[in-house]
């Protein structure tokens, strides 16, 4: 009786754990844009979050400033990007579609297609035997 009680405990306890975490990705679910450093080399024309080696090695003029980034992703394929103080991509995605919808900045369990979150063999023989062992 004594370790049944010890079993529920750790069950609620884990089930805590889990409506906690689940609370978390909630949040940063709602995450659509956040501010970051950015440069704007003005010989190359472009806007990146790091300074290229290449603007780097030739010592070109930079722009350091605070600019929105914002993830996309494509309707089509589910393929994610980026960008840096624009509204919405330029590009087409590699899958030649040009269908982009606003995304989560942080990707969360409910972004991962449900095929990569089943349990596969391995995980299930390690969670049985933590169940039988402890």
């Amino acid at each position: 009786e004594e370790h049944e009680e010890v079993e529920r405990n750790d069950r609620l306890a884990r089930l805590d754990r889990l409506i906690a975490q689940e609370k978390v990705e909630d949040e940063a679910s709602k995450v659509m844009e956040v501010k970051k450093t950015a440069f704007k080399c003005k010989i190359c024309r472009t806007t990146t979050s790091f300074v290229r080696d290449e603007c780097k090695k030739k010592g070109h003029k930079l722009d350091t400033f605070v600019a929105k980034k914002r993830c996309f992703e494509c309707k089509n394929c589910k393929n994610r990007t980026y960008t840096l103080d624009r509204i919405v991509p330029t590009e087409s995605c590699k899958c030649g579609a040009s269908f982009w919808q606003r995304a989560s900045i942080i990707r969360t369990r409910r972004d991962i297609p449900e095929e990569k979150l089943k349990v596969n063999d391995e995980d299930e023989k390690r969670m049985y035997y933590r169940s039988r062992h402890g």
